[in-house]
């Protein structure tokens, strides 16, 4: 069976129910997913789907603003690094990855995540697939569910939506607490290499994001409408 066969069938699984009003299923994908968006892609030619991006350096800051970034996730894999980073770091730097610093290899990974869902999105051109900026959430959900993925929401979703987004996505057990925004304290805490690190790897993808975030709108029922002037 090919990949995306197999994630049909996982999926199809996932979403089985005994709620016979229940119509509509929703995924979360871990960021590492975004590599493989194609297999999604095929997998559900008809799917829309939303790639939520951020600042890059804000990014950054949550994966290593602490004291071993060594053992920060995105820079774990560069023991035994990835095609697809190797190729990145040597395309976009003219370097190897064994001569990056942990900054630089975390920024060479997100990036590779941003540039896939960015090259799917520009591939497919069909307007499934809708860019959006993390500071525009939960207000984006308000208008992206229901016109984006044709769900209808009322007040009693609306409200749920504030409710789920102010607590800590992430959080499990004694982590569960209420979500503040720390963009502002990411930004101030930012040391010079992350910067350059973003300058070198991420900025000229964040950039085209926000380009291709603003030159669309929603429209009901198809995901991206054409492109405003």
């Amino acid at each position: 069976a090919t990949a995306a066969a197999v994630l049909r069938d996982v999926m199809y699984l996932m979403s089985r129910t005994d709620d016979p009003a229940e119509e509509h299923t929703f995924f979360k994908i871990q960021s590492i997913g975004t590599r493989f968006i194609e297999v999604f892609a095929e997998a559900f030619p008809a799917t829309p789907y939303l790639f939520v991006y951020r600042d890059p350096v804000q990014v950054m800051m949550s994966h290593l603003d602490h004291e071993h970034m060594e053992q920060s996730n995105c820079v774990r894999p560069r023991s035994n690094p990835p095609r697809i980073v190797v190729d990145l770091v040597e395309g976009r730097a003219g370097r190897s990855v064994t001569d990056l610093s942990h900054e630089e290899y975390c920024a060479a990974h997100l990036a590779t995540l941003c540039d896939s869902a960015l090259a799917e999105m520009k591939r497919g051109d069909n307007g499934l697939g809708l860019p959006v900026n993390y500071k525009d959430l939960p207000e984006k959900l308000y208008e992206v569910i229901p016109n984006h993925f044709g769900v209808a929401i009322g007040d009693d979703e609306t409200d749920r939506i504030a409710e789920v987004s102010g607590v800590y996505s992430k959080g499990r057990g004694n982590r569960a607490h209420e979500w503040k925004d720390d963009s502002e304290t990411k930004e101030e805490r930012a040391t010079d290499a992350i910067r350059g690190a973003c300058s070198l790897f991420l900025d000229e993808t964040f950039r085209e994001l926000e380009r291709r975030a603003a030159s669309v709108s929603v429209s009901a029922g198809r995901g991206f409408a054409e492109e405003t002037r």
